[in-house]
């Protein structure tokens, strides 16, 4: 799963910042299933402004794009799609 219009290159600047960011997002998104993992692109990374989700199952990335799609997060409105979990393994975050 992919969040889109979540954090913005200035976001990503403050080491404080990204970490803060980093950890609200993960208590988030952990009520929606098992997270295995969470990629925020830094700044010079393929991906930049994205926030990769990768959950156990499909149901479970299902359950959070229906409830994180549309929400407010700082003064941004985030979009959920799907990013090929193949194309997430190899790290081809575009």
């Amino acid at each position: 799963l992919v969040l889109l219009n979540m954090v913005g290159e200035e976001d990503l600047k403050d080491e404080d910042e990204y970490k803060e960011i980093l950890e609200d997002v993960e208590q988030e998104c952990r009520q929606f299933g098992d997270l295995l993992s969470i990629v925020i692109p830094r700044l010079g990374e393929p991906g930049v402004g994205k926030v990769f989700l990768h959950y156990a199952n499909v149901e479970q990335a299902n359950r959070a794009a229906n409830a994180l799609s549309g929400r407010q997060f700082a003064s941004k409105i985030v979009r959920a799609e799907y990013h090929d979990e193949s194309r997430f393994m190899a790290n081809d975050l575009y």
